[in-house]
């Protein structure tokens, strides 16, 4: 009957097998599962996780996420899980929030090798953030990042085919900055979208804070103007665009819809 109305299940694939490496240094667990933060770029969390392609190739995304709305304020996709993708994701990170005091930043992992290396820590070490780890093996100490992700396989990743890296990037971002950060509602928000937790009410361009906001906006039309690899992007229309549908208070629909194939 199923083969007749051309019905399919969607089975999640088998967790790949995990690499332990030697720890440079582990520290200490500062947040003890309080998720809670009063203000933006206090507490951040931070993780990897596994997708693939349809040849069954793996790939790996790291994000980190602001504890206090929620938003995901950076995320990569690439081929390999090290250090260095999870050193290009802070890096990211930073650079996208103006201003940015990262004396008074925690960045929140699990003890995994990539963030208990000496090329990592010693990152951590010089740009002024402290670290912070989970226990070993105890993944509800870092509940955001693996509800975060649980989102993403189950809203986006499990119900389409990606038969290339350019199809499988472009899509994870769009749904981060686009409809994780600005379009779905969290419950964490009261229902509000991390962006409108994060800054309150569209503002009218007399706000006091409009530039600050329009400085965060332009930072996520270049990120999605990086998206086509190889590509001349139109920076300042992407910009444009998107700037002038938060003033408007409508965020652009972007389609993240990448077609099943046989």
């Amino acid at each position: 009957m199923n083969t007749e109305l051309q019905l399919f299940s969607i089975a999640r694939k088998r967790k790949p097998d995990y690499e332990y490496g030697a720890p440079h240094k582990v520290f200490e667990n500062k947040f003890h599962q309080d998720f809670k933060s009063e203000s933006i770029n206090q507490k951040w969390c931070t993780d990897f996780t596994y997708l693939f392609l349809t040849n069954g190739s793996k790939r790996y995304n790291c994000t980190i996420i602001d504890l206090h709305d929620r938003s995901v304020i950076a995320s990569i996709t690439d081929k390999h899980i090290t250090a260095d993708l999870a050193k290009r994701t802070l890096q990211k990170a930073i650079d996208s929030q103006p201003g940015l005091d990262t004396s008074r930043l925690i960045l929140h992992s699990d003890q995994g090798s990539q963030y208990t290396s000496k090329e990592f820590t010693e990152y951590c070490e010089s740009v002024g953030i402290t670290q912070s780890m989970s226990k070993a093996g105890y993944p509800y100490d870092n509940a955001p990042m693996e509800r975060y992700f649980n989102t993403l396989k189950n809203e986006l990743i499990n119900h389409h085919y990606y038969h290339s890296e350019e199809e499988l990037y472009t899509s994870v971002e769009e749904f981060a900055y686009v409809h994780y950060n600005h379009e779905r509602p969290h419950s964490y928000n009261n229902y509000k979208t991390p962006f409108e937790a994060r800054y309150g009410a569209v503002p009218q361009p007399d706000d006091e804070r409009d530039n600050e906001i329009v400085l965060w906006m332009e930072n996520i039309a270049r990120q999605r103007g990086c998206l086509k690899r190889g590509a001349e992007t139109d920076f300042d229309k992407v910009s444009a665009q998107i700037t002038d549908d938060f003033r408007s208070g409508r965020i652009g629909k972007v389609s993240l819809e990448v077609p099943k194939q046989a």
